[in-house]
């Protein structure tokens, strides 16, 4: 099995390369093996692996900074997304697309499931539900997972458990909001 793991110097994407090689061989593509903002690059490039599996755990992930940067965060999360499914299903390969609980609005009070209603509230929301309705209509057979609170192994990963962890070494107290609620995703 030849697996392309899309994103693969994140947090999942990291994570994904150390548990992965069992299963066949892996080919790692980070932004400087392939730029999701050249759209006219990523099939060339998926398709030159004829890979067995793609995964795709690249992402604009800066959620605040996507209201200003839409055009960025609509061209990785929504686009990119759309072109690898399509790369992928071209050349006969399975996708499975990494994306987000931000495809919801957060009100709900118990845990969020498939089949509940999407309504996002921010610009990194909206281009994930983008992002999964192309890969769904470009990639019929794709898998979308959806993630939230991502953590893992990582070195260069900021996130809310390493940074609880942090904190608990350097303060005796330690304030968090209580207003959010969230279902951790281990990513290894």
């Amino acid at each position: 099995m030849k697996i392309v793991v899309v994103g693969s110097r994140g947090q999942v994407g990291h994570d994904l390369l150390r548990v992965l090689p069992p299963l066949g061989d892996i080919i790692s593509l980070s932004r400087s093996e392939l730029d999701l903002t050249q759209l006219a690059q990523i099939t060339p490039v998926i398709q030159g692996y004829c890979p067995t599996v793609v995964i795709n755990a690249a992402a604009y992930t800066a959620v605040d900074r996507a209201q200003t940067e839409h055009e960025l965060a609509n061209q990785i999360n929504h686009l990119a997304a759309a072109q690898l499914a399509s790369a992928a299903y071209g050349c006969g390969a399975a996708f499975i697309h990494l994306s987000t609980d931000y495809v919801f609005n957060g009100f709900k009070n118990t845990p969020y499931e498939e089949t509940d209603p999407t309504n996002p509230l921010s610009i990194y929301g909206q281009t994930k539900l983008q992002g999964e309705v192309a890969v769904q209509q470009a990639h019929p057979q794709s898998v979308v997972v959806r993630t939230a609170w991502v953590y893992g192994t990582a070195p260069q990963s900021n996130n809310f458990i390493k940074t609880m962890l942090r904190l608990g070494t350097e303060q005796d107290l330690i304030k968090v909001v209580v207003d959010q609620i969230g279902s951790p995703t281990w990513s290894y």
